[in-house]
């Protein structure tokens, strides 16, 4: 690039840094209104302001784009891109940088998108980076205003084919018993790089050259099939404030579990779950046999999930039982991620796509399930409970979730997907066997204050929507980081791969039962 110590008009390094520094603090001075709330946000969103400034001070001489200094910086951040950005998931913020180089020249933006595409083209790149590649494709086409799309049709259709392709990825596990070659869903199948940009001062930059995604209401996508009617909503709405629960007869289902049983059951009358903010309750009906699943999907592989919630319900209902299949689904809200929107639209896909005849009866989600509380959008109901001996659906909120709150909630924080948690035919709930290793640097979060966990986890990814999270999420949180620093490993709870069996016991607690 440039010589060291000066820039092409003969000034020094280090005037112009000076120079981009006052150009910088005169023209984007921060009101009261542009200060991210938490410091850590703060800064890095003042970084972002300077290293964009200072990639436009770069490639604009005398307000003239200089193609020979643009290409040469182009070249360097492709190669930071390639080296970091491209394989960490879920990175936030600082992939923008090429996103807002590319920017000032369509060949710029041409020459990305073929380099990602030479990433997914080529088989020796890890299946991981192809993916993560494809993302960014789909993802740049849809959010780059400079880009004339239709010219690059064929490209996103590449990138949706190349995901739904490698959605269920074959990955080998360790364990006492020796390796296993087990299909997980696709961790990256949610990953949408070029999110809406959360920083506020660098945003203005961003802003003018960011396709803002339209939503399609989901009042609207129902179609013939399924009219999504509002009624239902709020006729659930209204039945709150949330009905407690007796533990007695609950079966408590957490994030990513799912749990199906018939009225004959006789450890179990009501399957609930609670806290869902961006993530759904999803309830399955039969009306002849009562077979009923209830599941809590956050959208981490909503297309996979979906069959195996009709599964448990119809392997509970005999072929010749009258009857149909009602749904009920429930959570997320009007979130500025869209978050919620998006698991709204993917559910009422993939169960319109289910070769059942499977009709809507409850649909109180995203803007439907949506209140503005001093300015914020939050969910109005957070927590249901379904009695599977009369088939009544209720508001619910659970001082119990057990058995084994902390492992199960260690399952999921560790990357476990979807599991059914319950054997209707024997009344015995079931959990794992699951894997995780050893991570001693999750302990940071032990020693900071519920305001900066709430904060970070915008950026960590540990929450989608941290501001209206229930009161004791990040005590909850805490909890499971301190049950996983206990217990590094998890061979320990699972001895040769078996299972935690727990069987209701007289008194109505889960009592554990020996592997037979």
């Amino acid at each position: 690039m440039l010589p060291r110590g000066a820039d092409g008009n003969g000034a020094s390094q280090e005037e112009c840094l000076f120079d981009m520094d006052e150009n910088v603090s005169n023209s984007s001075s921060p009101s009261g209104g542009d200060v991210m709330a938490h410091v850590v946000a703060d800064r890095l969103d003042i970084l972002m302001m300077v290293l964009l400034a200072y990639i436009k001070d770069i490639c604009y001489v005398n307000g003239m784009l200089e193609l020979t200094r643009t290409k040469e910086l182009y070249q360097d951040l492709v190669a930071v891109f390639d080296k970091l950005i491209l394989p960490t998931h879920a990175s936030c913020h600082v992939q923008y940088v090429i996103f807002y180089l590319c920017s000032f020249r369509l060949g710029l933006a041409e020459a990305f998108l073929e380099h990602l595409w030479k990433k997914i083209q080529s088989p020796s790149n890890p299946a991981v980076i192809r993916q993560s590649a494809a993302g960014y494709i789909g993802s740049f086409l849809a959010r780059a205003k400079f880009l004339p799309v239709l010219k690059y049709q064929l490209v996103l259709c590449y990138a949706i084919i190349e995901r739904n392709n490698r959605q269920l990825l074959p990955v080998v596990k360790s364990s006492l018993g020796g390796d296993s070659v087990t299909t997980n869903s696709n961790p990256l199948d949610s990953f949408f790089p070029f999110d809406p940009y959360l920083l506020k001062r660098s945003g203005k930059m961003i802003q003018p050259i960011y396709q803002v995604w339209e939503e399609v209401s989901v009042c609207d996508v129902g179609g013939a099939k399924w009219p999504v009617q509002k009624d239902s909503a709020k006729v659930f709405r209204d039945r709150l404030p949330e009905t407690a629960v007796d533990t007695k007869c609950l079966l408590y289902v957490k994030q990513r579990e799912f749990a199906a049983t018939t009225p004959s059951d006789c450890s179990v009358t009501v399957l609930g779950s609670d806290d869902a903010t961006t993530c759904h309750i999803v309830v399955l009906r039969h009306t002849g046999s009562g077979a009923t699943c209830l599941a809590h999907c956050d959208g981490s592989s909503t297309w996979s999930e979906v069959p195996l919630i009709v599964k448990a319900v119809r392997s509970l209902t005999k072929s010749t039982e009258e009857g149909r299949l009602e749904l009920h689904l429930f959570g997320g809200f009007d979130d500025e991620r869209h978050t919620s929107h998006k698991l709204s639209l993917n559910l009422l896909a993939a169960f319109s796509k289910q070769n059942e005849d499977i009709h809507l009866e409850t649909c109180c989600i995203t803007e439907l399930n949506d209140i503005v509380v001093e300015g914020i959008h939050r969910p109005v109901v957070y927590g249901i409970g379904v009695n599977v001996k009369t088939g009544e659906l209720f508001p619910a909120t659970f001082s119990h979730r057990g058995p084994e709150d902390d492992l199960r909630s260690a399952r999921t924080f560790t990357g476990g997907q979807m599991a059914n948690v319950y054997d209707s035919s024997r009344e015995v709930v079931t959990i794992g066997p699951c894997n995780w290793s050893p991570n001693l640097d999750i302990g940071f979060w032990l020693a900071q204050d519920d305001e900066t966990i709430l904060q970070f986890c915008v950026f960590q990814y540990m929450s989608t929507s941290p501001q209206v999270e229930p009161p004791h999420f990040v005590a909850h949180m805490k909890a499971t980081i301190q049950f996983l620093l206990e217990n590094p490993n998890s061979e320990a709870f699972f001895p040769e791969g078996a299972p935690r069996l727990y069987q209701r016991t007289s008194e109505g607690l889960w009592e554990r039962q020996a592997v037979r």
